[in-house]
């Protein structure tokens, strides 16, 4: 379902088809920095905006290919079908997702936080990026794990140090470690 493939590729991404008053909607939440973030309405070729940026949908041999409005270009998101699918199929993309070695999401930290203001952070590994609706607002490479754990409990508030729920400097490090990304991972 990624990019603009030639054909179909294996279904590992989850969207929802939802129907509303007769009108046909789809909803994802989780597609990294260019997710969206409100739900579009299932038409081809109409430019439609979200707090984030503008998408649309094209639509050719039964397929829709999602798009997003970057830097004055459309860039393909994703393949889909309106076809049925099972919660076996959920299951088997997200395995295969977690556990296929050569996928991204072994290899690297990846994290994006869409902001009220129609700006966005991102963080791949010790990469820190912050945009207003447009531009690049600031540029980071953190210098260690440290660094690294104090972005994620501040910047992306997400409750790193949390007694229960939480995870320590030392976990962090050696999942980053594991990625080998940085010279100072394993520090």
């Amino acid at each position: 379902m990624l990019a603009h493939p030639p054909q179909m590729p294996p279904r590992t991404h989850r969207l929802l088809l939802v129907e509303v008053d007769g009108e046909r909607w789809i909803a994802d939440v989780g597609f990294g920095g260019q997710t969206l973030t409100a739900p579009i309405k299932l038409l081809a070729d109409i430019v439609q905006s979200t707090p984030h940026g503008d998408y649309r949908l094209l639509y050719e041999n039964q397929e829709w290919i999602l798009q997003y409005s970057h830097h004055d270009h459309w860039q393909s998101m994703y393949h889909f079908d309106l076809g049925r699918q099972y919660a076996s199929d959920y299951v088997m993309g997200n395995f295969w997702s977690a556990h296929w070695p050569q996928s991204h999401f072994r290899h690297h930290l990846l994290m994006c936080r869409h902001l009220p203001d129609g700006g966005k952070m991102t963080l791949t590994n010790f990469h820190f990026t912050h945009w207003d609706k447009n531009h690049v607002v600031e540029k980071v490479d953190f210098p260690d794990v440290p660094a690294l754990y104090e972005a994620l409990q501040t910047r992306f508030e997400l409750g790193v140090a949390d007694p229960k729920y939480g995870f320590s400097v030392s976990e962090l490090a050696a999942v980053m470690a594991a990625f080998d990304t940085h010279p100072e991972a394993g520090k």
